[in-house]
């Protein structure tokens, strides 16, 4: 799915959010039919856990010339996973991180072949509710550059 310059918020959150779903769901076997393990908004219903959230939350950008329409955008998506251990939240964030970096120059379905440029981690931070059946999260920042035609 390239990311087109008409529909490039969609098409951006809709691409990473697939490129995360291959990261291996820990209970794919026992998920409800009406849960999702990486979901593309925070959860308004029922929810299980682990789970993983793929948001884009600021975009900015330049023009690329003074008598141009097009413009280079920096894309900034906070992806939060969710769970109930910390071991777990762990291991699934590294998951997503080396899926993110290791698809970024594959052929046709890599992230630059879909119009997505210089992957960034901002930064990860650990978000814990107290309390034995409190969840951990772990909200990573990244960003892609798309340069959209004017």
């Amino acid at each position: 799915m390239a990311v087109e310059s008409t529909t490039f918020i969609r098409d951006a959150t809709l691409f990473i959010r697939d490129l995360i779903a291959t990261v291996t769901d820990p209970i794919s076997t026992t998920r409800g039919s009406k849960s999702k393990f990486v979901a593309t908004a925070y959860p308004e219903r029922f929810t299980e856990y682990p789970m993983i959230t793929v948001i884009c939350d600021n975009i900015s950008g330049d023009r690329d010339g003074m008598r141009s329409e097009g413009m280079n955008l920096s894309l900034d998506f906070e992806i939060r996973v969710w769970s109930k251990s910390t071991k777990q939240r762990d291991t699934l964030s590294q998951d997503v991180l080396t899926t993110l970096r290791t698809k970024q120059i594959d052929a046709s379905t890599g992230s630059i072949a879909n119009n997505l440029f210089g992957f960034s981690l901002g930064s990860a931070v650990n978000v814990d509710e107290p309390g034995e059946n409190g969840i951990h999260s772990r909200v990573m920042s990244i960003s892609y550059q798309v340069f959209i035609d004017g």
